[in-house]
């Protein structure tokens, strides 16, 4: 489409439909500082691996939370 190009996977969703962590890993950054992300959270995993999940209409996660695969941290926006 017309989106803004990136480097990740854009997944389609229904505004209010539950995130989940793709692994296991430390939340190291929650906010809208970010111009363009909207609220986002990036989890650490190891391997020094990292997932970012932006465009949430709100967070459901805190900076230093531990996380699960499988564990919601926010609602698509």
């Amino acid at each position: 489409g017309k989106g803004k190009a990136n480097d990740g996977i854009n997944i389609a969703a229904e505004s209010g439909e539950p995130v989940s962590a793709a692994a296991d890993g430390e939340v190291v950054f929650v906010g809208d500082q970010l111009k363009g992300y909207g609220n986002m959270v990036l989890i650490k995993h190891s391997g020094n691996r990292h997932t970012t999940y932006a465009h949430l209409q709100r967070t459901a996660v805190s900076r230093y939370d531990r996380v699960k695969q499988g564990d919601i941290i926010g609602y698509v926006g």
